[in-house]
């Protein structure tokens, strides 16, 4: 066990009299959001454990509803004001454990086991025809390779068909040992969206979790595979989808931003044109950070258009345009009516099911990959 000098910020917590709730094996604590009724447009927090998370051994918060972050000191600032350091010296130095996890496997490795994962799994006919309702063919189903979660007990049993073929597990997020000592992977009743690279590889994936087992319960519709907190497990980290149609080269396109991996590949099946899937709208910096390192050199960001009334969102998508523009890559927001659709994925699908009637000539040129034609798109999706 090892210490660090930062402020002990559970201590700080308890303090400022937050609930708090222990999470992912004591890597996280839970408390309700302080913040969210202002940064939100959803209002206050009522998430019973709170949707705050708080990393003890990293002396730091983030909410991920309304993205609002920080220190110990911010958090004492937000509650005590001008008398914060005297919260400060009572709360004291953390003296907690470290959290070790395993270092995240190269994607190449991910991508092998993450494969002979999926051959070991199927589609149920209820998520099959979950996905064709949203919009997908069975090309794309099987081209995508969503697949069906499995029990606990299932899991354990394809982990240990993973080691007898000589897979390693270590480093593999959503990978780790039970209480037992045996292999599992995480699951949850849903399906699994992957999340690919730019050459198609699988870096990881999403529990699209279902609803009938959300009921009643605080779980969110996407979770991300991972292990992260657990026994030989890893955090997956931020990872940022790549839909590419076959053909398109991301440097000679114009390449559109939307929020999840499962609305990329629904909006890169209708539009033909490239989409990079992010995790939460709040993930810009790394958002800006990848379309760099793809050599992209314009962008469409096209969040949900509950940004008209949602803070947050309207927040993420001002800063992730302006991380683009500072990076060198053309970039502008494309906003539409949301009588059309909520998403992208939904407006869409909309217009190419003729159920919104845009001209053809306009519909031929709106998703074009000319920086001056997707300017015009936001004019263009207003038409009746």
């Amino acid at each position: 066990m090892r210490s660090t000098f930062s402020t002990d910020i559970l201590e700080v917590a308890r303090i400022c009299g937050m609930p708090l709730t222990i999470s992912q094996g004591g890597r996280h604590y839970l408390t309700p959001c302080w913040m969210c009724s202002t940064l939100s447009g959803n209002g206050p927090d009522k998430k019973k454990v709170g949707h705050m998370a708080i990393r003890p051994d990293k002396g730091v918060f983030r909410c991920p509803r309304c993205g609002y972050s920080g220190n110990a000191v911010i958090m004492a600032k937000d509650f005590y004001g001008q008398n914060y350091s005297e919260v400060l010296a009572r709360a004291g130095h953390y003296q907690g454990p470290i959290i070790e996890e395993n270092p995240i496997a190269s994607i190449s490795k991910r991508n092998e086991v993450y494969l002979a994962l999926l051959k070991r799994l199927v589609l149920s006919p209820r998520h099959r025809a979950e996905l064709l309702s949203r919009g997908l063919d069975e090309d794309t189903i099987e081209f995508r390779q969503y697949k069906s979660t499995v029990g606990w007990e299932s899991s354990r049993g394809v982990c240990v068909s993973l080691l007898k073929e000589g897979y390693k597990l270590e480093g593999i997020p959503g990978f780790f040992k039970d209480r037992s000592g045996n292999w599992a992977f995480m699951t949850l009743p849903g399906f699994l969206i992957s999340s690919q690279d730019n050459d198609g590889n699988i870096q990881g994936f999403q529990i699209r979790v279902d609803d009938q087992y959300r009921k009643g319960k605080e779980t969110s519709k996407y979770l991300s595979f991972s292990s992260s907190g657990k026994p030989e497990g890893c955090s997956c980290g931020a990872l940022i989808h790549v839909a590419v149609p076959e053909g398109k080269d991301l440097r000679n396109s114009t390449v559109w931003v939307t929020e999840g991996p499962l609305k990329a590949d629904i909006a890169s099946r209708y539009t033909g044109m490239p989409f990079l899937g992010v995790p939460g709208v709040s993930i810009y910096k790394q958002a800006a950070d990848y379309a760099s390192e793809l050599g992209i050199n314009q962008t469409a960001v096209a969040y949900d258009m509950d940004i008209k009334k949602n803070p947050h969102v309207a927040k993420a998508e001002k800063a992730l345009v302006q991380e683009l523009l500072a990076k060198g890559i053309k970039a502008v927001p494309v906003n539409w009516d949301e009588d059309r659709g909520k998403g992208i994925d939904d407006a869409v699908i909309n217009i190419y099911s003729g159920e919104i009637p845009i001209p053809q000539d306009v519909l031929q040129k709106t998703f074009l990959p000319q920086y001056d034609v997707v300017l015009e798109v936001k004019m263009r999706l207003r038409i009746k």
